[in-house]
């Protein structure tokens, strides 16, 4: 009698952890909670209370509220300091801390988790449980490595994080890890392989109803299609993903896909949009104290007041985008932004207010820094628009001759070509007209050329950039 009671109490425990994990699924995160208090103050043995808790501590985490997630995750360690429930805390911890942007303290507990997931493997080699634990900690490892810039290590980690979960059961997780590892192929300018791995992740969340995953699937094919120039596709892909992450207050969400809604209207010329969007990315990762998106957003806002000529907005949020992620020592960013300010100084630069000097060494000062950064971290196309950068600054300077620059701007140019990178592609022949333009040489044949590829990406911030300065130089 006895076990049939205990059976169907197990049962009834099943349950209950599977209605959870639905209401988690679909952003029901306070019906989960209960469901968690509840079995919580259930009979259970201690084992199946720490489980609880590593449940508890993710809703905390999907809903923002770090220092409660933090405390139950401490907690666990202190009372079970070499157990599989430990290595389950500290692989929560890793990631919550990498989120926070305190990549060492993160780091410290994915080796705490490595070191005690050795011991226990020798002992359960073939434990399903073990297996999915290693992977969840291997991938917030990785996490850490693709903040830093560190691309092949976050892939070598992700790729070993499949490799084990592809051996469970477990599909649900097994298309968040496509997810990051296509983000990190994203990040090195690899878009087809992001696109296929991103593809796969929303094919897992459909088939478990997984409305987090299907949003985030959705919000990462919308950046490919950005890449790919098709920008009615990721507008259409960021706005359904946007509405899912508001459904399920996926405060993450909201804050990547606003972003790249922003990135596209800014395209698009619908600056109003583009500004609110970047501005409402921004005052979410203030709130939630998301220290890596809050500096990406400053460095968003200040390219936003760049391209539009706010000059002083520009110089302070990229200024404050450098010193926060120079803290963080997020190299992928600190890449990007000191493209940013290198082409800050060169605008400042053709507008003569400045100590000439100086400006020009800082611009070069920014231009080997993205180099260094570029090279580091493995992105050919960063690499090339620091060389692009540095025909641009050849143009304001005079420092090379003209067959010199025009070299320069052709060899950046069809490596854009080659790349099929058609929003930069523009962006290098709008400089290199403009350079044209100003040292009075024909610019007929490059002009028709950035309008075409312009228009073929629908670039219309650009468009009327093109126009304007013809109708500058012609007057």
């Amino acid at each position: 009698m006895k076990e049939k009671k205990r059976e169907r109490f197990n049962f009834y425990l099943r349950a209950l952890k599977g209605l959870s994990n639905i209401y988690i699924n679909v952003g029901q995160y306070n019906d989960s909670m209960k469901i968690e208090k509840q079995i919580e103050s259930t009979n259970i043995d201690e084992l199946e209370k720490y489980h609880t808790w590593i449940q508890q501590a993710l809703i905390y985490e999907l809903t923002s509220r770090f220092d409660e997630a933090k405390e139950i995750l401490t907690q666990i360690i202190t009372d079970t300091p070499h157990s599989l429930v430990a290595v389950k805390a500290l692989g929560k911890l890793c990631w919550i801390n990498r989120l926070q942007g305190d990549f060492n303290t993160a780091a410290t507990y994915g080796d705490q988790g490595i070191a005690i997931v050795a011991n226990l493997r020798e002992a359960d080699s073939d434990s399903e449980d073990l297996l999915k634990t290693e992977a969840s900690l291997l991938s917030s490892i990785a996490a850490i490595y693709w903040n830093k810039g560190e691309f092949q290590n976050a892939i070598d980690f992700y790729s070993r994080a499949i490799y084990l979960h592809k051996k469970t059961t477990d599909i649900n997780f097994l298309g968040t890890l496509y997810s990051n590892i296509g983000a990190v192929y994203l990040h090195m300018g690899n878009s087809d392989k992001a696109e296929s791995l991103f593809i796969k992740q929303m094919k897992f969340s459909q088939k478990t109803g997984n409305k987090l995953g299907m949003a985030m699937a959705a919000n990462n094919l919308g950046v490919v299609y950005i890449q790919k120039n098709d920008l009615d596709k990721a507008v259409t892909l960021n706005r359904k993903a946007l509405k899912l992450a508001y459904e399920l207050g996926d405060k993450f969400g909201i804050e990547s896909v606003s972003i790249n809604l922003g990135s596209i209207y800014l395209i698009q010329a619908c600056y109003d949009r583009a500004e609110k969007m970047f501005f409402d990315a921004l005052a979410i990762s203030e709130k939630i104290n998301d220290k890596p998106t809050q500096a990406s957003c400053y460095m968003y806002i200040g390219e936003f007041y760049l391209e539009t000529d706010v000059m002083n907005k520009a110089r302070k949020y990229l200024r404050k985008a450098w010193s926060d992620l120079s803290s963080l020592g997020d190299r992928t960013y600190l890449c990007v932004t000191a493209g940013l300010l290198a082409e800050y100084g060169i605008k400042k630069l053709s507008r003569g207010k400045t100590n000439r000097k100086k400006n020009i060494d800082e611009i070069k000062e920014f231009i080997e820094k993205k180099r260094r950064y570029a090279s580091e971290i493995g992105a050919e196309h960063e690499n090339n628009h620091a060389d692009l950068l540095e025909a641009m600054l050849w143009g304001k300077t005079k420092t090379r001759s003209v067959k010199e620059i025009r070299e320069r701007f052709e060899e950046c140019s069809y490596k854009y070509k080659k790349m099929n990178m058609l929003t930069e592609l523009g962006k290098a022949y709008y400089n290199y007209c403009e350079f044209l333009f100003l040292s009075g040489e024909s610019a007929m044949g490059i002009y028709k050329m950035c309008e075409r590829v312009l228009k073929k990406g629908k670039n219309i911030h650009y468009l009327s950039k093109l126009e304007r300065s013809e109708e500058k130089h012609k007057a």
